[in-house]
């Protein structure tokens, strides 16, 4: 057999941490053949551990987590990244976060890994992502899989390492987003997809 592992070690925060804002995390995790077995996020500065392992559940230090139950969009909060938006890619995600507005239970832009994929399995937040190609991405999509979550790409395939725009959430909760952004700018590819 011929397979093919990766790992990963990374700090993600570098441009926080690089502008005095202590707002980073540690990244570990080890794929097999493109597929994340095994992953960690630990943020030092709230001493907080996710981590997930292929078929064993996700966890926040001790604790197994589980994507929100919450019915709708209009009780969550909806989570955007502009940071890597490309051409029209931050104005594209305005216009979703525009139309959205008055309808979700609000709306964040992390500016902070950390946060940005661990908050769909602490609760009703659905997050979307302009662009995703970082490496670190894979693990993460894992911990919301592991969660119970749904992670797809723009077009509502399932997500892998080099996906165009992620969205992240309970089955539901993806299922009224798709919905609602259907026609949108921001649901067309802005590079290749894998």
């Amino acid at each position: 057999m011929n397979a093919t592992y990766g790992s990963l070690i990374q700090m993600y925060g570098a441009r926080n941490y690089a502008w005095g804002i202590s707002f980073v995390s540690l990244v570990v995790g080890l794929a097999l053949d493109g597929e994340a077995l095994v992953g960690a996020n630990y943020d030092p500065m709230c001493n907080e551990m996710f981590h997930a392992e292929r078929g064993k559940g996700a966890f926040l230090n001790d604790d197994p987590i589980h994507v929100s139950d919450r019915p709708n969009l209009s009780k969550s909060m909806v989570g955007f990244d502009l940071s890597y938006a490309g051409g029209d890619g931050a104005s594209n995600g305005l216009q979703v976060i525009q139309a959205m507005l008055n309808d979700v239970g609000s709306t964040r832009t992390w500016g902070r890994r950390r946060w940005e994929y661990p908050t769909p399995p602490l609760g009703g937040t659905t997050y979307t992502s302009t662009t995703d190609w970082n490496p670190g991405t894979r693990w993460r999509l894992l911990l919301i899989e592991e969660a119970g979550g749904v992670v797809t790409d723009r077009a509502g395939n399932r997500a892998g390492l080099f996906s165009d725009g992620i969205i992240a959430s309970s089955a539901g909760l993806h299922a009224e987003f798709m919905r609602r952004t259907e026609g949108m700018a921001w649901r067309n590819p802005t590079h290749r997809t894998v």
